[in-house]
């Protein structure tokens, strides 16, 4: 398969079943400042594709099993995963607002973890920085419900019709 074409279908996949995500880990005792991380997870009950991502693309495969039903689960994160994104970027068409949040997040953390380099153990991010990291992830998941808002009415509409 070509580049181009494994990229486009990639993309087709993320754009149907996945989610891309900012993590925010809880503070540990080591740590001074709390973590947080891009990840792209795609669901699908179908362990080949979830395989074929994994061999292209890196990440993680896993499986589950709960009351009889199953799932497999493609994990990839911080730059893998925005390796993944940039790749798919062309391709996709429903989630390219997410992936511009994303990308620019992951990009923007690289640059500020760079700077911590050579320093020993954990370094506590500024408050600036922290805050910006909960500005973008509140920005990611407000994005997401662009796409849900209409699956949330109940209301049920009904056409009635004229006696001819």
């Amino acid at each position: 398969m070509e580049n181009e074409t494994l990229y486009a279908y990639a993309a087709g996949i993320f754009d149907g079943e996945g989610y891309v995500d900012i993590y925010k880990a809880s503070i540990s005792k080591a740590s001074k400042s709390p973590s947080f991380m891009l990840r792209v997870i795609i669901s699908q009950k179908d362990g080949l594709i979830m395989k074929w991502l994994e061999d292209n693309f890196g990440g993680h495969v896993l499986y589950s099993s709960r009351n009889g039903t199953y799932i497999y689960r493609w994990d990839i994160r911080s730059k893998r995963a925005l390796n993944f994104l940039k790749l798919i970027y062309p391709f996709v068409q429903i989630k390219k607002k997410q992936l511009d949040v994303a990308i620019e997040f992951e990009e923007r953390r690289g640059t500020y973890l760079e700077t911590l380099k050579g320093f020993q153990g954990f370094r506590r991010l500024s408050d600036e920085e922290i805050g910006w990291r909960e500005k973008m992830s509140q920005k990611l998941k407000s994005l997401k419900k662009e796409y849900v808002s209409y699956t949330k009415s109940s209301s049920r509409t009904t056409t009635k019709r004229k006696n001819v």
